[in-house]
């Protein structure tokens, strides 16, 4: 058996392609990193408010069983909503505030704030309401 030989190796140009076609790669590169970036905040953003959102009604049915219950008043029903809000939705749910109504044998307690941001500026609120009948002694 005699030596091996060896083919001469081919340019770089010739094996990768055409100096055109290897911008255009960089050029398309550019162009979704940005968009796929985007993408992915708008997904996080969405899934905060989310979050903030379900924080927000588990602490308006929080304030509307404390509203409702024999010998529960309005002011019981808002503080527990907002503390119920507080504990639950700690760096989630910013700023939370309460709102009790009743009317018509009905307590509501509605509780909103707004969502924690990725973007500053751009303000994510949330509002989540709750309604219960006032529990009491048939007359």
């Amino acid at each position: 058996m005699g030596p091996r030989r060896h083919r001469a190796a081919t340019p770089l140009s010739r094996r990768r392609g055409r100096p055109a076609e290897r911008a255009i790669a960089t050029i398309e590169m550019a162009i979704l990193t940005p968009v796929m970036l985007l993408l992915v905040t708008v997904s996080c953003q969405a899934a905060l408010w989310q979050e903030a959102d379900h924080v927000a009604l588990a602490a308006a049915e929080s304030g509307v069983a404390a509203g409702a219950q024999v010998g529960g008043s309005p002011a019981g029903a808002r503080g527990e909503a907002i503390s119920a809000a507080s504990q639950m939705g700690a760096g989630v749910l910013i700023s939370p505030d309460a709102n009790v109504t009743e009317s018509g044998g009905l307590v509501t307690v509605t509780v909103t704030g707004e969502s924690e941001q990725l973007v500053p500026g751009i303000p994510v609120s949330v509002t989540a309401s709750a309604s219960a009948p006032i529990e009491g002694l048939p007359a």
